[in-house]
């Protein structure tokens, strides 16, 4: 399998702000497709809107789809781009930034597990608006504190959980992984 030249339009109107985000000249390769394979490789690389990169590599069995693995680069992403995000949930748009994330997951028997390390350089927000649904976080002093000597602020993060419990929701769990974070980095300081 060789697919080229994919392209994702992706736009969230749920938010304030408008988020609209695209991948181009995509790539989906794949050698060995067949049903009796334990372990077919799947990769996907694209471009993303404003210079980034993505490049991604998975493993899958084709007898027993529900245990999958693989890795995820994000590379040179414009972190101003995801201000419709930074703004909904924390009130601060977000005014300059490179984002680079690492991510390995791993699904087996429908158990998550997913080991992150989002980095950013140059990160820079702007100032903070009161919205009446938002999370009240401290993120410009966490940002501040989870600096390392290069003056790039990072996250090193794991997401986990029994995707077969029906009450699971992503989501909230990323969720409570950043509050975690947030405060962890503050108290630190």
């Amino acid at each position: 399998l060789n697919m080229t030249d994919i392209g994702i339009d992706f736009t969230d109107k749920s938010l304030l702000k408008t988020f609209k985000y695209n991948l181009f000249n995509g790539t989906l390769i794949s050698h060995d497709l067949k049903s009796n394979n334990d372990s077919i490789r799947v990769e996907f690389n694209a471009n993303l809107k404003n210079k980034g990169r993505l490049n991604s590599v998975g493993f899958f069995n084709s007898i027993d789809p529900d245990n999958i693995y693989g890795d995820v680069e994000l590379s040179d992403i414009n972190a101003v781009d995801f201000s419709p995000y930074s703004y909904e949930y924390f009130g601060l748009p977000i005014l300059q930034g490179k984002g680079f994330l690492n991510s390995h997951v791993s699904i087996t028997n429908m158990q998550l597990e997913n080991n992150n390390r989002l980095r950013f350089s140059n990160l820079e927000f702007g100032e903070k608006a009161e919205k009446a649904e938002m999370f009240h976080l401290p993120i410009k002093l966490a940002a501040q504190a989870l600096k390392n000597e290069e003056g790039e602020t990072i996250l090193d993060f794991n997401i986990t959980g029994d995707m077969s419990d029906p009450d699971y929701n992503i989501l909230n769990v990323a969720g409570q992984v950043l509050n975690g974070l947030v405060q962890e980095a503050v108290i630190v300081q």
